[in-house]
């Protein structure tokens, strides 16, 4: 994921789900990922994080989200996250053609 397409998952959550685009407020990469910066109630907050979950096939706990304070610090969680997912992938299919042979 690169900047250009965090500002793209944002801009359509918000114009989805709450009327409102804050692509303005993606302009760098140090932009704050927050509540209060985003103009997001709780409950947005959490349906645009689930959103990114789901696009991206991964889990973002409450500590790591936390831990997440800007638009830099999300692209970065997200794609190692990305990453580790494909690691996990290819050692599954690595033990599946170990113990079962050709899987197709």
């Amino acid at each position: 994921m690169d900047l250009q397409e965090f500002q793209s998952i944002v801009s359509d959550y918000f114009d989805e789900n709450i009327n409102f685009t804050g692509e303005y407020l993606l302009k760098g990469d140090q932009t704050h990922v927050d509540q209060k910066t985003l103009g997001l109630s709780s409950l947005e907050m959490v349906e645009l994080i689930i959103n990114i979950e789901t696009t991206y096939h991964i889990t973002i706990t409450e500590d790591e989200a936390q831990k997440i304070k800007t638009v830099d610090d999300m692209i970065r969680f997200v794609n190692e996250e990305v990453a580790i997912e494909q690691v996990r992938d290819t050692k599954k299919q690595e033990a599946k053609m170990f113990l079962f042979g050709d899987t197709k």
